[in-house]
């Protein structure tokens, strides 16, 4: 009888390929590692050897979670590896202590780490959370009981939906699942409270939000939430729906951020956060039924509302002074004139610098008083919104020169009478100082990011060549793993915190 060359090369990988049994476990060697490693989907592989005090200890319990494994049907498989017996396997895996316990997947580039307790319960229950879904649909009190025989703690969810379901159609990635199971918590109308704010503003799948803030003792409530409600349905995906509560005075700072007062009663809001800089929209109108608010989105697409800046009202006597007050209302017509050179500083009314400068600001307005071509002039940055301008801290000081010339930030940090003369006198640009200007700032912070990520590829470099370096000693024989009783061994402590020990 003749065999072929193929049915032996097939006969002699059936045979490699046959994985000796222990207890349930299987035992690998370094001629079987890769195969068992791709033939199961899921596999977790202690490394032990058969001289070290905690590998024989957990002995017992390994097999006891095996088995417990395969009663329940499993698709988990237990492995061992004798590294005495498999030097350059251990290596490879880089093995520095015993025992360890690795669990491959199958998909994953890196197979994961077992730190916890050293019992087949706390083992299995850690191994089911690896293995399955991350929640169990249940229906009956039974398949609760069954899930408490099981683990030794459940937690039971009970979910109410306002809006059916929901279902997931981005790319399958760990932020798009995130998003959308951090978004889809929350309600068609979201009722805005503190423990609510972060979620809200912090999901990144609706970024534009209609804000309605009304008392929730007016009579007018019950049904102008239901209209609100409806528009939402209506828009769900689009916008999300927020309402607030105009009777809480603890939203104060919430009410100012949006230019509500509270004591004027119901206001509606748009405001976009797609970008650095959220834009506000502001709604004029007394109809805030779903009519009110259909009309009020279907300006904003439109592209008919101006943009709303929160700003104070034009003081009457804004003029009166040597520093001139300027408000969002009348901002572009002082500080953007150009038959004016103005300095304007952007103070915030609680800043300790900003209340030091106002009256150096006096005697600079009074040094320029003469000088009808010069303007001096100060605005409340918290009061008044000025997207345009980036101050990373308060007071900020910018130079408008005339004609229209890009306007100048003031860098230096001596915030005295006699650099700010030098500076506008040199029309924002003193002589002994290099010119800033809006881009050169935008030039600093891409230099500063270049050096950041250089810094971090020099940090992966180093730790690369660290782990090469001891990848090396090991290979070398200069390695922790030891494979012989009279040498040093490694062995872990009770609490799985393992530490390099002297047998001797």
């Amino acid at each position: 009888m003749k065999i072929s060359g193929l049915v032996l090369i097939a006969l002699f990988a059936v045979v490699a390929c046959d994985i000796k049994e222990e207890e349930n476990v299987l035992v690998l060697t370094t001629d079987n590692f890769d195969n068992a490693i791709e033939d199961h989907e899921h596999i977790l592989v202690e490394f032990y050897a058969p001289w070290c005090g905690h590998c024989q200890a957990f002995a017992p319990e390994f097999e006891k979670a095996a088995a417990l494994l395969k009663e329940r049907n499993s698709p988990v498989v237990l492995a061992k590896v004798d590294v005495s017996a498999a030097k350059e396997l251990a290596t490879g895996q880089k093995i520095s202590f015993l025992p360890t316990l690795k669990f491959f997947r199958r998909g994953d580039e890196k197979p994961l780490k077992y730190n916890g307790p050293r019992r087949a319960d706390s083992l299995v229950a850690w191994l089911n959370k690896k293995s399955g879904p991350p929640s169990i649909e249940v229906h009956s009190v039974d398949e609760i009981n069954e899930l408490l025989e099981l683990y030794r703690a459940v937690v039971l969810g009970l979910f109410r939906y306002d809006h059916g379901r929901d279902d997931f159609t981005a790319e399958y990635t760990v932020t798009e699942v995130k998003n959308f199971v951090q978004f889809n918590k929350l309600h068609v109308v979201v009722d805005f409270d503190t423990t609510v704010a972060k979620i809200i503003f912090e999901q990144r799948v609706i970024r534009e939000f209609i804000v309605l803030f009304i008392n929730y003792t007016d009579e007018s409530f019950g049904q102008l939430k239901e209209d609100f409600r409806a528009v939402a349905y209506n828009n769900k995906g689009k916008y999300l729906f927020v309402l607030i509560n105009l009777d809480v005075l603890a939203f104060l700072d919430v009410f100012k951020y949006f230019s509500v007062d509270y004591k004027e009663g119901t206001a509606l809001r748009y405001i976009d956060m797609r970008a650095e800089d959220a834009v506000k929209f502001k709604y004029d109108g007394l109809d805030y039924s779903a009519i009110g608010v259909c009309n009020f989105i279907q300006a904003i697409e439109q592209g008919i509302l101006k943009r709303f800046m929160k700003g104070e009202p034009l003081p009457e006597d804004w003029d009166a002074h040597p520093v001139k007050t300027l408000v969002i209302q009348n901002f572009d017509d002082v500080a953007l004139d150009e038959t004016k050179a103005v300095l304007v500083e952007f103070y915030s009314p609680l800043c300790f610098n900003c209340k030091a400068l106002h009256p150096i600001f006096d005697q600079l307005a009074e040094h320029y008083k003469d000088n009808a071509d010069i303007v001096i002039a100060k605005t409340d940055a918290v009061e008044n919104e000025y997207p345009q301008f980036k101050f990373k801290r308060y007071p900020g000081i910018i130079f408008f020169p005339k004609d229209g010339k890009p306007h100048v930030y003031y860098t230096s940090d001596m915030l005295d009478l006699d650099e700010l003369i030098k500076f506008v006198d040199h029309d924002g640009h003193p002589t002994h100082r290099k010119i800033i200007t809006t881009e050169d700032i935008k030039a600093r912070r891409a230099a500063e990011e270049k050096a950041e990520r250089e810094a971090l590829e020099r940090e992966k470099a180093e730790h690369e060549a660290t782990e090469r370096k001891r990848s090396d000693d090991e290979a070398s024989g200069n390695g922790n793993l030891a494979t012989e009783r009279t040498g040093n061994y490694l062995s872990a402590s009770d609490d799985g915190d393992e530490k390099l020990k002297d047998e001797l």
